[in-house]
């Protein structure tokens, strides 16, 4: 019982972790309608850009480096919109797809002239201290990065729900042509939507590197985690990749706890088929929309 108590909450953080970490693919997927194939990259980019300020600014916690990747990355989002995103749109998910796979092993070569094929790692003080409540024990590490994913995962909904900017990307997700007629700029919408996504995986990137080492290949574990959290949740659907990631987390350590840690990279591909075959909607996903056009 102790066994399970314990995975079930170390699950349930990891969760918290994967849901910031996907909730910029669902962002761009539920407007823009792209499979966004370079968000591990992003994701791992902001892994490493907080890496290299923690070492350069003399330990600078992971936590601050948020302030600043965070924003970082929100240029560089909006930057590869404008560039390559924007002018593959108009050649359907094809051009699209093909776009950001481009970036995706561009990035990879990046990241290994930049920082080297070894695997890097942040580690703040906490990194390897833990709070014990009986026979639970918390890491620190784990524990702190739930905390401020869930701070920035409720920031975001906020945006999306109160603000005119998430009115206004809600009106182009759900209907991009009706938005038009009432005056919305759905391409600044795009580009701005983009941007925020982008902004999303340079705080789950600063996150990312203290539990998870940073390789040059590690986004295509990010990407797949993604991928398989908003194809269960429900392409599009803020509540259900929140929801998903956290299924998603528990199922992780599940397996690593009763079946082996080996085992623990075939569960994106598992969700991803046993989700096509029984509810390809996801669990929140929508049946569609109905475009308003003009003759």
């Amino acid at each position: 019982m102790g066994l399970l108590l314990q995975t079930l909450v170390f699950g349930v953080l990891l969760g918290s972790l994967y849901a910031l970490a996907s909730s910029g693919l669902s962002l761009t997927f539920g407007v823009l309608r792209i499979v966004n194939l370079v968000h591990g990259s992003l994701l791992i980019t902001g892994g490493y850009l907080t890496y290299t300020l923690w070492s350069v600014l003399g330990g600078l916690d992971p936590i601050v480096c948020i302030l600043l990747t965070t924003p970082m990355m929100g240029l560089i989002g909006w930057a590869l919109y404008t560039a390559l995103i924007r002018p593959t749109i108009a050649g359907g998910d094809g051009g699209t797809m093909m776009a950001t796979f481009a970036v995706m092993i561009a990035a990879e070569g990046i990241f290994a002239l930049v920082w080297g094929n070894t695997p890097l790692t942040v580690a703040p003080p906490y990194a390897r201290t833990s709070i014990a409540l009986g026979d639970l024990v918390i890491p620190h590490a784990q524990l702190y990065a739930a905390i401020v994913a869930l701070v920035v995962l409720g920031a975001l909904g906020a945006v999306l729900r109160f603000t005119k900017l998430g009115r206004s990307i809600r009106a182009a997700a759900s209907n991009p042509a009706g938005a038009r007629l009432v005056g919305i700029r759905v391409s600044r919408v795009n580009a701005l939507t983009y941007a925020i996504g982008a902004a999303t995986a340079g705080a789950g990137g600063a996150l990312i590197s203290v539990i998870y080492p940073l390789t040059p290949d590690s986004w295509g574990a990010w990407l797949a985690r993604g991928l398989a959290i908003v194809a269960l949740g429900g392409m599009g659907s803020f509540l259900g990749t929140f929801v998903a990631a956290l299924l998603f987390g528990v199922a992780e350590t599940l397996v690593t706890a009763y079946v082996s840690l080996t085992w623990t990279v075939a569960v994106p591909y598992v969700v991803i088929i046993a989700v096509l075959i029984f509810k390809p909607r996801g669990l929140f996903g929508a049946r569609g929309r109905t475009d308003v056009s003009t003759p």
